[in-house]
């Protein structure tokens, strides 16, 4: 082999390296990752939700006044059973409701519709739910906030 042989040959291998280097840059590059969708109501919902604030229709805002209030809890499972607990301090915090209820959300999944045991149903409008706050209109326009804890 002589001299220009070689330099063919070391041409070559550099070409195919390089050629080799850029497919690799490229399809690293150019391979986006699927997008991650955004969750739905129906998951955002599923968890527990402390009350925050209540807020009437002349804005006025109203937050529990004491630790034990703070622990009232709606829990939302993912198979449409909501359970309630309400604790109120009268000397003592006292879990003073107790409840367990079907839930559901309407197709457009701006309204949660609570079934009771009774069988009466109770919509509520979704004014905001994502992954830490929930707020729904209670009814006379006032508007109750929660936290997922």
């Amino acid at each position: 082999m002589n001299a220009t042989e070689m330099k063919n040959i070391y041409c070559n291998i550099l070409k195919i390296s390089v050629f080799v280097f850029f497919f690799i840059v490229v399809g690293a590059c150019g391979k986006d990752k699927e997008p991650i969708p955004e969750p739905t109501n129906a998951e955002l919902i599923v968890g527990k939700w402390y009350i925050t604030k209540t807020t009437t229709s002349d804005g006025a805002v109203q937050q529990p006044a004491n630790d034990c209030e703070k622990k009232t809890c709606y829990e939302f499972s993912a198979e449409g059973v909501m359970n309630v607990n309400h604790f109120e301090l009268d000397e003592v915090c006292k879990n003073t409701l107790s409840m367990t209820a079907q839930y559901t959300l309407t197709l457009d999944r701006r309204k949660l519709v609570v079934i009771g045991s009774d069988g009466v149903s109770n919509a509520f409008e979704i004014i905001r739910l994502n992954d830490k706050i929930l707020e729904i209109e209670v009814g006379g326009g006032i508007i109750a906030e929660f936290e997922k804890r």
